[in-house]
């Protein structure tokens, strides 16, 4: 692909690898099958391909990629709950402290650790962290509406997992929230409203390598 004008560095580190090594000579023209989402590496004998670099980009990709249905129904899941809710079409955003993610006296944001504690000095200062929650506050919104009325909304709660590998996550205290519901999940395609697992605060949740699920809190549970 990098030799069609694609973006064959950027792609293998969302793949999740940082480098690849291959040592020795083919006896014949092959290519390099990574999938980062399975984990997968095959080196595979090269069909004759065509001079033309546009036709053998379009040949790999008819080969090698998949359905592209599930990208579809997530994309428009993601623009369907923008649509759905104000607190992600704010005119501003977070005018706190930008070194601690935006937070201010206002509260409209909260940033948490995965043990569903709220982050301190050592995690902002924390290099090597894979994982953080983030809370949107939906009573928090400052912009008023058309008519300079009020906008109320949902609070939501982002769980972003950065490590290779599932990590447990503890749902912060009731006060930021008693239940929860999930609303998106990047492994999946489109998250069934009823979730077979009870989103409750401080209850803990696996949350699959390198990705992220956004919860949106249950209307009779907001306190």
């Amino acid at each position: 692909d990098s030799n069609v004008g694609g973006y064959f560095g950027p792609l293998m580190k969302f793949s999740g690898f940082d480098a690849l090594e291959i040592q020795g000579k083919a006896k014949q023209e092959v290519i390099v099958f990574i999938d980062g989402q399975k984990g997968l590496i095959r080196i595979e004998a090269a069909p004759l391909e065509p001079l033309d670099s546009h036709v053998l980009a379009e040949i790999l990709t008819h080969n090698y990629a998949e359905d592209e249905a599930d990208l579809l129904a997530f994309t428009s899941a993601v623009v369907s709950l923008r649509q759905e809710h104000a607190v992600f079409r704010r005119r501003r955003f977070f005018a706190g402290d930008a070194a601690h993610g935006g937070q201010s006296s206002l509260g409209d944001i909260e940033w948490f650790s995965s043990d569903g504690t709220e982050m301190d000095e050592n995690d902002w200062q924390n290099g090597y962290a894979r994982t953080l929650m983030a809370f949107l506050n939906g009573d928090a919104i400052p912009e008023p509406d058309p008519r300079g009325e009020r906008i109320l909304d949902s609070d939501f709660l982002f769980l972003f997992n950065a490590h290779s590998e599932p990590v447990n996550f503890a749902l912060p205290p009731a006060q930021y929230g008693v239940g929860w519901r999930v609303r998106l999940d990047t492994t999946v395609a489109e998250p069934s409203n009823v979730s077979d697992q009870d989103w409750i605060a401080s209850t803990s949740h696996a949350v699959a390598g390198r990705s992220m699920v956004v919860l949106e809190s249950e209307p009779a549970a907001k306190n």
